[in-house]
């Protein structure tokens, strides 16, 4: 018999110096661009942040060893308490007289009791882990949004789901893996708006996931594998409600609450290997293909977070390795995804989604210098993708980038010291960048430049 308790508390206060625009625009879209402040520079000085966050997590765990057989039977409690706010002040836009802020008050609880069970059937090979699990949850988002000069709407949304689900994973022999689940959720929203609009409903889903899958073991350390999910995702609470702002582009309030948001379902299938034939060597390698059906996504044409119909494709390869050589004192490595991400009928038929590169890749290697001293240094890469919100695929992409890191650390004993220098050649690239509908209004977020990190880690 043992039991788990784990807590936390996060404080923090930010700025959010926003986008940056282009040069060339009417000055009224156009009050500061990333020529007159340069790339640290801001057009958003007062907008402001701050965020705090406190969990409390209990696992009370039974387990009993009965020859061949094994039984463990858990509940997880929780209870979280999150508060953020953010404020804009659109100074350019007559910020004297708009002051827009949003507050986010959630708390959440959850409930979960699991039974395993485990067993190897009459001294055989097989060898059989069935998981049966109960999962409750409920939240309430306390939302307060608008101009709080003129008055902000108050919106409180309750999210309360009940699900229950089974998992089964055998092994037939040595070389033969099969595993199987099946998920069924019930999720029932609450919508109350209290001020300054007024208004009262409620939303009920319900949904059910499957998980098949199949491994067959050519040596101990490797194996081939195909599996086969259809998943689902219900809306977050806060995903119902879309911050109320000032449009720039237009000079009239968006935002505020969408009851007509769903959920979204998937079909994932992939097949891979994982080897480790070599001690020296890992190697894995993947492809996957996923379908989702009505993806939740933000409509940059309605300002509102919405389903996309009829549905999204995603394929890829990933692939990784890793090495070993000299006991171990230098340690390789090399991971590359390929991935093609589009919308499959409707409105943007065959467009690429934005913000997804293509290509990426990730290389370098760790050197363990003297004993407990590393030295750890990689090569990133990320494709040219699309700026956010660009559906139509129809303005400039945001350029490919290539960045160094690297890292110094010692261990002794229970404690590790460490130096990171983080794009370690000063590159200059934009990290973000988002468009409007019609892709002519560019804002673009400049990544960090050459950055140092130092700190101390003690275990004990």
């Amino acid at each position: 018999l043992k039991i788990e308790l784990s807590t936390g508390y996060h404080r923090d206060h930010y700025g959010m110096p926003g986008a940056l625009y282009l040069t060339g625009y009417p000055d009224a879209l156009n009050p500061q661009g990333i020529e007159q402040v340069g790339r640290r520079g801001t057009a958003f000085p007062k907008d402001r942040g701050e965020t705090e966050d406190y969990y409390i997590t209990a696992i009370p765990k039974f387990s009993l060893d009965i020859v061949s057989y094994n039984f463990a039977t858990s509940i997880l409690g929780s209870f979280r308490s999150r508060r953020s706010k953010g404020l804009n002040i659109p100074e350019a836009w007559g910020g004297a007289y708009s002051e827009y802020e949003t507050v986010h008050h959630i708390k959440s609880y959850d409930f979960q009791p699991k039974f395993e069970f485990g067993a190897r059937f009459f001294d055989s090979e097989i060898v059989n882990n069935f998981t049966l699990g109960y999962d409750y949850f409920y939240a309430i988002d306390g939302i307060l949004s608008g101009n709080r000069i003129a008055g902000c709407d108050e919106t409180e949304i309750v999210k309360e789901t009940w699900g229950l689900y089974l998992h089964d994973n055998v092994r037939l022999c040595d070389a033969v893996l099969l595993n199987a689940g099946v998920r069924t959720e019930w999720a029932e929203y609450t919508f109350d708006q209290k001020k300054v609009l007024t208004d009262y409903g409620t939303k009920d889903l319900r949904n059910t996931a499957y998980e098949a899958g199949l491994g067959y073991k050519y040596n101990d350390a490797s194996q081939v594998y195909v599996n086969f999910t259809k998943a689902y995702r219900s809306p977050n609470t806060e995903e119902f409600y879309q911050n109320k702002y000032l449009n720039t582009w237009t000079g009239l309030e968006e935002g505020g609450l969408n009851k007509e948001l769903s959920q979204q379902k998937s079909h994932n299938f992939e097949i891979g290997i994982k080897d480790g034939s070599f001690k020296w060597l890992t190697f894995n390698a993947d492809y996957y293909w996923m379908s989702t059906k009505k993806e939740i996504y933000y409509d940059p044409s309605s300002f509102t977070n919405t389903n996309y119909s009829p549905r999204t494709i995603r394929q890829g390869i990933e692939l990784e390795t890793y090495a070993s050589f000299i006991d171990g004192k230098i340690r390789p490595f090399f991971n590359y995804i390929w991935q093609q991400a589009y919308f499959k009928g409707g409105q943007y038929a065959n467009e690429c989604i934005p913000f997804v590169p293509k290509s990426k890749f990730s290389t370098g290697l760790t050197i363990s210098i003297l004993d407990g001293l590393d030295w750890f240094t990689a090569l990133n890469y990320v494709g040219s993708r699309f700026k956010v919100s660009d559906q139509n695929n129809i303005a400039p992409k945001l350029k490919p980038c290539l960045t160094v890191d690297t890292r110094l650390s010692y261990s002794w004993d229970d404690l590790d010291v460490y130096f990171s220098i983080h794009n370690m050649f000063d590159k200059k690239y934009y990290g973000y960048g988002v468009t409007n509908s019609a892709g002519t209004a560019e804002t673009f977020y400049p990544a960090a430049e050459r950055s140092f990190e130092v700190g101390i880690k003690c275990e004990f």
